[in-house]
């Protein structure tokens, strides 16, 4: 059996990056310099693709500095949720960061929460809801 050796040496100094950051390029600009034309909003579909979800937070995510808020959210709100959910929240926050976005896991549980409630359609509802009785 070898003995375990523990490193008691002083702790390296972190590093930190005090560069400016890239500029973002808006889909828009993308659109503009391959010639493409846009066929519709992004609001108008949900968001069920992780690049879909990818591209959602991609435009509402902004930084100020700190960690990056979402755009057009102004109340935080404590909503039940499993433990099983928070955990793949929490893959896809870390899947999301391999490619270079940093949303935690409640913001893309609100951008998640916002597609589908922007999708919703009420009369709808109501119908399965009367078929149901």
């Amino acid at each position: 059996m070898t003995k375990r050796v523990r490193d008691t040496g002083r702790k390296a100094k972190r590093i930190r990056d005090t560069g400016g950051r890239a500029k973002r390029v808006s889909s828009n600009q993308v659109a503009k310099a391959l010639g493409a034309e846009r066929v519709g909003k992004a609001e108008d579909r949900p968001v069920f693709s992780l690049a879909g979800l990818y591209r959602e937070l991609g435009e509402r995510l902004r930084s100020t500095g700190g960690r990056p808020a979402l755009e057009g959210t102004t109340r935080r709100q404590k909503i039940p949720i499993s433990e099983a959910d928070w955990e793949e929240l929490e893959h896809l926050s870390e899947s999301l960061s391999e490619q270079g976005t940093r949303a935690s896991p409640g913001q893309i549980a609100s951008v998640l929460l916002h597609q589908m409630l922007t999708n919703l359609d009420p009369a709808e509802a109501e119908e399965l809801l009367k078929k149901k009785a």
